[in-house]
């Protein structure tokens, strides 16, 4: 048995007894934590002056790759938008492989629809006229099938017409390390991703959600030393870390932002570190102080602790239907992806691997409204024995660049990959 693709919606709490969308108080005072709408993310991000240009993601394609294929999917995303207050809209599902029969009473499939769900929720949260599309794989929970058949819904997604794909997924490099043949399980997968850049898609895949740590696949355990999990640590990919949000009731910060890390509440933290496959991307030369020699990750964060998680609405195919606190990098990647989806119609065209243009503008630009990239200094995501990475000024392993207001970001990004 090989590594195995693992949905990264490990880190969440079930407000399932809570028909109706529960409010702050009532997250407080039934969990000891804070929980986020919909409009307080959008506030917080600050996407309303995009949306009243008519940037909203019209005419573009958001692809999220994922297990099986949801029966509820768009009974559930219907319940979210009113709820929302947002506007409706079907979302579509491209089958790739082999699609087994869904059963919600299997544990496997079960943890794939919560995935996507809380994907396609947050995609259509942010970009509210892009077109969502499911790339749904019909994964095995054998490794040696599973990620072939995400790789190649990757592919199918970019041929499908995606313009941003979102990977909620992956598995540690040190598991697919093997003494006969290195990496070669992992590096004979990236053939879809060049397809990708060929096609200018831009790609966006989750950190993970054990902070510095890794977890070894033959044990179950916590590595006890610093791992990276790939896709996310592709040089092809933009990594999405997470942060943690203080906001109050409008949506306003309260505080800065900081480095998500749960695991006091006994949760989750952003992934990050340094890659050992591969080495230092070029866009990486204006932060090798930090990444040193490899590729290092974070690229960007966005909110993904529990305290302070979004409100997601679970269907029956999870087990567990009504509303969720739900936290993890899983809500980052789509996050990401639907705001780079804001920027291709900005642009009024793909961006593709928009990693050259993030590091760019933290180097010509800095943090500033011209750039839209704003510093993330506190925090550490250690986690388990591993002692983690802090934030501080500039580049860090724990938030990567940091994170953005949506509104500077997107027309810095549409304006500044053109002439990159």
């Amino acid at each position: 048995m090989g590594p195995t693709p693992i949905p990264m919606i490990t880190d969440h709490i079930e407000a399932a007894h809570l028909a109706a969308m529960p409010t702050g108080s009532q997250c407080e005072a039934s969990y000891g934590l804070a929980c986020y709408t919909g409009k307080q993310l959008l506030t917080a991000y600050d996407l309303a002056p995009l949306y009243r240009h008519g940037i909203t993601g019209a005419g573009r394609t958001i692809m999220l790759v994922d297990g099986y294929d949801d029966p509820n999917l768009q009974t559930v995303l219907d319940t979210y938008d009113k709820a929302m207050g947002l506007p409706n809209t079907t979302v579509k599902v491209e089958k790739f492989g082999e699609m087994p029969a869904f059963d919600p009473t299997n544990p496997e499939m079960e943890g794939w629809a919560g995935e996507t769900e809380l994907d396609v929720e947050t995609a259509h949260l942010y970009a509210p006229k892009a077109k969502i599309v499911v790339a749904a794989a019909g994964v095995d929970s054998n490794g040696d099938v599973g990620f072939p058949q995400l790789m190649a819904a990757v592919r199918g997604a970019v041929a499908a017409g995606g313009d941003v794909i979102s990977m909620s997924w992956g598995d540690f490099e040190q598991n697919f390390y093997t003494a006969q043949t290195g990496y070669s399980q992992l590096t004979d997968l990236r053939g879809p991703f060049q397809y990708a850049l060929d096609h200018h898609v831009t790609l966006v895949a989750a950190t993970g959600d054990t902070g510095a740590a890794g977890i070894d696949d033959a044990t179950g355990n916590l590595t006890t030393v610093p791992e990276e999990s790939w896709p996310s640590s592709d040089p092809d990919v933009t990594a999405a870390g997470g942060t943690e949000l203080d906001l109050d009731a409008a949506g306003n910060r309260l505080k800065p932002d900081v480095v998500w890390n749960d695991q006091d509440l006994g949760y989750g933290a952003g992934g990050g570190g340094h890659s050992v496959v591969f080495p230092r991307p070029t866009y990486q030369n204006t932060v090798a102080s930090v990444a040193g020699s490899y590729r290092s990750t974070p690229d960007i964060s966005t909110s993904a602790a529990v305290n302070g998680g979004a409100l997601i609405y679970w269907s029956s195919a999870t087990g567990y239907p009504g509303w969720a606190i739900v936290g993890g990098t899983s809500e980052s990647s789509p996050t990401i992806a639907a705001i780079t989806a804001l920027a291709d119609q900005a642009a009024g065209h793909r961006l593709g691997n928009i990693n050259t243009t993030l590091y760019a503008l933290q180097h010509y630009v800095g943090y500033d409204r011209l750039s839209g990239l704003v510093q993330v200094t506190q925090g550490n995501n250690g986690f388990g024995s591993v002692t983690g990475f802090d934030a501080g000024p500039g580049y860090n392993d724990a938030t990567g660049l940091g994170t953005l207001n949506a509104a500077e970001f997107v027309p810095a990004v549409a304006w500044f990959s053109g002439r990159r």
